[in-house]
This record gives structure tokens, C-alpha cells and sequence, in this order.
């Protein structure tokens, strides 16, 4: 039953306006072969869309790297799944490369093409996964060495006079279905936040809750414990969930909204009784442009504007009719991901 919300209260039987107009979506990054100079077209791409009013003037953007990986020579990096492992170099302006170059050059070529007063968050992301990287380096120590990428790269923009227009957060995409080990991904995550600083350049959480109580089927159990999930991705702190929101929903279903959106606002609401507050959200992740790119993804194909629009709509409470809604909350992003190496 939807309510309304007034002052705290929850009125059954009554909705909640309409949601607001969605955020202009962006287009989020797995970088697999994809040479420096394809994302450098890729930032040139951003800027064009912006200009042409596609995407919103404050993007957000991922690029995800896959796999975080330790090279024989010590050094750390990730996996680009198809691609080319690459490495963090510890080097950023004119003698990069690696990690740092790839991200100079998506920034540099954004900056080149930005309209005045455009932004955009650069969120350089890996995943926990074992199942295809059986060697995955998520540890401590990994963690440790992405923190300090991502300092570094805001440092890089700071100095080029960009910091204004371009800044450089760390993303995670952890999913049990990735691996079994909660605790490594909770390792990783202490790692980024020693390096990084108490609060400078926060963790955004762009992963799942596969398995966990929604309104469709309230009585499952989540793939990894309910606690641990909220942990991994809002109270361990300076982490911003960003959830995948993937599947789809026909308008006769009852709500006509996103099962994982569902989970998250349950989660969320586990999180304000549980005393960690309620998540802050900041975006639902779709996957609709991956999906096409290979042929699509039958029910989880949900838009980026749709993926928002149901996320916000859970946790505002628009379908809840069992209480004040503590979950209440904004978003600020939209964004899908993409296989396509090219702009």
C-alpha cells in the first residue's frame, strides 16, 4: 500500500508525489582493450554530451578496471578482464603511465572539450572477483595502493589547475557471486581508507545485495549476511552506496518497481534500526547499454532513468505503508554501463 509522508508521519493509502525528473544519464566504463587514445575519445565523448544537454552538467562517471591484481614485481594494478593487465605506476602528469596515464587521459581530453561550469566525478573502480581472476589481490595492502591512486590523481588535478571540474574517487563492485570471502573485501576497503585519508575521497559502492528480502519475496536470505553487506557499503564510513539496479519490473506488478531497489530500501531501513542511520544513496547503476552490447540481458535490462526513478521510489517510501519513512532520501546521479571501447 503506497503512503504519504507528512512531518514523520505515514498516512496508508495515500502516495507521495511523483518522483522528480531523473538526472541526464552518463555512461560508466568497463575498460577491457580500450587504448588510451579510445579513452581519451571517451572524456571527449562526456564533454559532448553535456554540451548537447544528453548528460547532465555534474556527471558521474565509472570506469571500471576489474580485477585489483599484484604484479611478480610487487607493484599493484587490476586485471582489464580481456585486456592487458595494468599496473599503478606511483607516477602522474608527463612521465605517467599505467593506471594513472589512462585516467590522465580521459580527464585531459574531458577538460579539452569541457563546456564552462561542466563536471564530472571519475570514479576508478575494481571488483572482488576470483571466479574469473583467480589471482585477485583483494587485500589490505591493495586497497592500501588504490587509496593512494586516487589521492594521487587529485592531487594531479589540483596542480593542473582542473580540480574545479575533475575530480577522482575509488569505486567497488563486491558481489558474493564474485567471491565467497566478506572479510577480504572488508580488508580492502580499511586499506583504501588508511591511504586515503579519513574523508578525502570517499568509496562509492556500485555492487549488489543478490539474494536479500524484497517486497516480491520477503521471507530470502541474502548471499552474504544482511549486517555485512550495509557494512561493505555504507557503515564501514566514508563509503557511498551506488547499487546496481538492474531488473526489471512490468507496470501491472504490485509495486511496478525494481525488486533491487527493494532490497536496498530494506537494507537501508535495517541500517536506521541497526543504528548505522540511513544509507545516503547517491545513484542507481544501470547496465541497459552493456546489455545491448551483447545482445541483451532478458529482466535486467532496466534504463538508467528507470533505475533511478525505482530507487527513489523505494526509498522515499512511495509503496510502503508500515511507518514514518526513515529511509527518505535524494539522488544526485544517473549513470549506465557499457562494454563499447570506443566513444
Amino acid at each position: 500500500m503506497a503512503v504519504l509522508v507528512l512531518g514523520g508521519a505515514a498516512i496508508p493509502g495515500a502516495r507521495l508525489a511523483a518522483a522528480p525528473a531523473a538526472p541526464e544519464p552518463s555512461t560508466s566504463r568497463y575498460l577491457t582493450t580500450a587504448t588510451d587514445a579510445e579513452v581519451c575519445d571517451m572524456g571527449a565523448a562526456l564533454a559532448a554530451e553535456q554540451v548537447a544537454n544528453t548528460t547532465d552538467d555534474d556527471a558521474f562517471v565509472i570506469l571500471h578496471f576489474f580485477a585489483p591484481q599484484k604484479f611478480p614485481d610487487g607493484r599493484f594494478g587490476a586485471s582489464r578482464y580481456t585486456g592487458a593487465s595494468q599496473k599503478i605506476s606511483g607516477v602522474t602528469g608527463p612521465d605517467a603511465t599505467g593506471i594513472e596515464l589512462t585516467l590522465q587521459r580521459f580527464a585531459n581530453c574531458y577538460q579539452n572539450n569541457n563546456p564552462a561550469g561542466s563536471t564530472v566525478k571519475i570514479v576508478a573502480g575494481v571488483s572482488n572477483d576470483v571466479v574469473d581472476d583467480p589471482q585477485a589481490a583483494v587485500t589490505r595492502n591493495h586497497g592500501e595502493a588504490w587509496g593512494d591512486l586516487i589521492r594521487r590523481m587529485n592531487n594531479w588535478a589540483r596542480d593542473k589547475g582542473i580540480s574545479d571540474e575533475v575530480t577522482f574517487n575509488g569505486g567497488l563492485d563486491a558481489e558474493r557471486g564474485l567471491a565467497n570471502s566478506i572479510d577480504k573485501v572488508k580488508a580492502w576497503i580499511d586499506g583504501y581508507r588508511a591511504s586515503n585519508g579519513s574523508a578525502d575521497w570517499n568509496l562509492f559502492f556500485y555492487g549488489d545485495a543478490a539474494g536479500c528480502p524484497s517486497d516480491k519475496d520477503p521471507s530470502t536470505t541474502c548471499n552474504w549476511p544482511a549486517n555485512d553487506i550495509i557494512d561493505i557499503s555504507w557503515a564501514r564510513l566514508e563509503i557511498t552506496p551506488f547499487p546496481q539496479i538492474y531488473d526489471e519490473e512490468p507496470d501491472t506488478a504490485d509495486p511496478p518497481t525494481s525488486v533491487n531497489a527493494q532490497q536496498w530500501q530494506r537494507l537501508s531501513k535495517r541500517s536506521y534500526n541497526n543504528g548505522t542511520g540511513r544509507m545516503n544513496f547517491s545513484g542507481g547503476l544501470s547496465q541497459y547499454a552493456a546489455c545491448q552490447d551483447v545482445g541483451g540481458c532478458p529482466g535486467l535490462e532496466n534504463r538508467p532513468k528507470e533505475s533511478w526513478r525505482d530507487l527513489w521510489e523505494e526509498i522515499n517510501c512511495v509503496y510502503d505503508g508500515a511507518g514514518a519513512c526513515v529511509t527518505a532520501d535524494d539522488l544526485r546521479w544517473t549513470t549506465q554501463l557499457d562494454w563499447d571501447q570506443s566513444a
